[in-house]
């Protein structure tokens, strides 16, 4: 199975969930006052200062409005953020100026400027590396490593990838009785001609409507659809903990992702420093039930991100240090995995 994180769509283009707050504040700063941008940079410095990572997720995570500010605050430190009396008064000024969809935005904006070609080709030459692996003389077989696929990455990279190479897949999502396509927790099984996409954090293209139904549309939708039916907002999740994780369509797809570790025989991890609890405790569960699962870890600071991690997790972490996306990493990992 694989696992994509942010750092796997950086050759395309997608900023990494730290870069990504660099990213928000200059588009932030085009449509609000010098002021917001100062907020925010406030704090990216306070969580620094605090020895907390000041990425995407953690920021949005705090400011979510339907999320009790404790309940975020909790779950990313809640002691340690608390004591700082400047954060919390950064906080509520920038909740009250702010609303969260100028950030959903600016990150939609973001994921859809990845290079797509880039995105075929570096996905193509892993696919064709993997497959020569396995012995698989066709193309339109797939590597039984990428059957399943896991991503907390909002973007549409992989899924650019199985549709310019009319790779079947499915998502979870299903039509329903009114021509909506909705997210159902259906999967089909996978095959050699076909892949199982999980996406753990949700997608630029998920969207909620008035009646809580989970949709997924090719066409960005505004307060109103085309039919003029209420869109409550994107479904984009920002966990500093387990918390949000614990919420439809995220727990679907992180019940499959601890079902799974717990019987693959090995996991190819590419761009993922391992920041959310839920993903973390999956693995270190999914090791104990499975001590035999073999994880490759790709990025080009997977030696530290493994020397962070728990100890029972660390044991079967192998890391092949390097970007993906360079010519000779597809290589690499095929020899990290023999």
């Amino acid at each position: 199975m694989l696992f994509l994180g942010a750092g796997a769509s950086k050759p395309f283009g997608g900023p990494t969930t730290s870069e990504m707050v660099d990213v928000v504040v200059q588009k932030l700063s085009r449509m609000k006052s010098i002021r917001c941008k100062a907020l925010v940079s406030g704090i990216h410095k306070e969580l620094t200062r605090f020895g907390l990572k000041a990425d995407i997720e953690t920021i949005l995570a705090l400011i979510q409005p339907q999320m009790d500010l404790l309940t975020g605050l909790e779950s990313i430190g809640r002691k340690t953020i608390l004591a700082s009396g400047q954060l919390q008064s950064i906080l509520e000024e920038l909740t009250g100026i702010i609303p969260i969809t100028e950030f959903e935005e600016a990150i939609a904006r973001s994921c859809m400027s990845i290079n797509h070609e880039k995105v075929v080709d570096v996905y193509s030459m892993m696919f064709q590396e993997l497959r020569r692996s396995e012995k698989i003389d066709s193309k339109d077989h797939v590597p039984k490593m990428a059957s399943r696929i896991f991503t907390t990455n909002y973007d549409l990279a992989i899924e650019t990838f199985l549709k310019a190479k009319s790779i079947s897949y499915s998502d979870g999502f299903q039509e329903d009785r009114v021509r909506d396509i909705t997210f159902k927790a259906k999967w089909s099984p996978s095959t050699r001609h076909h892949i199982q996409l999980y996406k753990l954090h949700g997608s630029i293209d998920y969207f909620q409507d008035s009646e809580l139904k989970v949709i997924r549309s090719n066409a960005p939708l505004e307060k109103i659809d085309h039919y003029g039916r209420l869109v409550k907002g994107r479904m984009m999740v920002y966990p500093a903990g387990e918390a949000q994780a614990t919420r439809s369509p995220y727990f679907d797809s992180l019940s499959l992702l601890r079902f799974h570790l717990a019987r693959e025989d090995a996991c190819l991890v590419i761009g993922y420093s391992f920041p959310d609890a839920a993903v973390i405790n999956a693995f270190v569960d999914g090791l104990r039930k499975n001590p035999s699962l073999q994880v490759v870890l790709v990025g080009p600071n997977s030696p530290t991100i493994k020397d962070g991690l728990p100890m029972h997790l660390r044991a079967n972490i192998k890391p092949v240090k390097g970007n993906f996306g360079a010519p000779l990493m597809p290589k690499a990992i095929v020899q990290a995995m023999s």
